[in-house]
């Protein structure tokens, strides 16, 4: 399972089967929803929209990788496609570490869980 997402050259450490690091991404997630859920609650120009939400998807980089990382990852220029672009592809850095981690704790379950029952299986009959 890899544990550095390589963005434009930089390497970011996030392992979402550490505490802290899941700590961090709840976080973000929920300040995201909050603040997506908060757009266009103002008469505002598209201009400032797009200002708001690239705004928001450096927060949540901010709040998952470490401070001024959002700026960094994006660019000083509030573009919706490159936050969007740089977003997407966290998100899915992010999923194919859960899947990992999903199908290493199946292997887990599986080889102790047989085991168990096994053991259970063998007490029932007396062994």
């Amino acid at each position: 399972m890899e544990h550095t997402w390589n963005w434009n050259g930089t390497e970011y450490p996030f392992d979402i089967s550490e505490s802290e690091s899941m700590a961090r991404m709840c976080e973000a997630l929920n300040a995201l929803r909050g603040d997506i859920g908060m757009l266009g609650g103002e008469a505002v120009s598209a201009s400032d929209t797009l200002r708001e939400q690239c705004q928001i998807i450096r927060r949540f980089f901010d709040t998952v990788l470490g401070e001024g990382v959002g700026e960094t990852i994006c660019g000083t220029a509030y573009s919706a496609d490159a936050h969007t672009t740089a977003y997407m592809e966290f998100i899915l850095f992010v999923n194919t570490q859960v899947g990992a981690f999903r199908e290493k704790v199946a292997a887990v379950e599986e080889k102790y869980m047989s085991r168990a029952a096994d053991l259970e299986q063998a007490g029932a009959y007396g062994a």
